[in-house]
């Protein structure tokens, strides 16, 4: 097996793979919906208080990466867009193509 297979093999059988780290969703991005497709998302980042200057006291931005596969999903989401993973709405606030992999990280505000 050449690199380029065991990495497709981890892929969709160890980083994506439902009974493994990946839990299938739906997601909306773009007016498109994707149903069932797994999503690696790494517990909340970071909590961190909006700044003064946003005026909204006690809001919280919860930050988190989400991992898509790239054939999974036809448009590769761009900054500053919206997207929806299940029920939760997300900022995009950076998007990185890693290796197959479409590495987001995502905001979301909080009470």
């Amino acid at each position: 097996m050449n690199f380029e297979e065991a990495l497709n093999y981890d892929l969709n059988n160890v980083f994506n793979n439902a009974a493994e780290f990946a839990k299938p969703c739906t997601v909306y991005y773009d007016g498109e919906v994707y149903e069932n497709i797994p999503v690696t998302i790494t517990g909340m980042a970071q909590d961190r208080k909006k700044s003064a200057s946003e005026h909204d006291e006690g809001i919280f931005i919860n930050e988190i990466k989400a991992y898509l596969k790239v054939a999974d999903i036809e448009t590769v989401p761009r900054k500053n867009h919206t997207i929806q993973i299940d029920t939760e709405e997300y900022d995009i606030k950076t998007v990185a193509e890693e290796m197959g992999e479409i590495v987001l990280v995502l905001e979301a505000l909080d009470e």
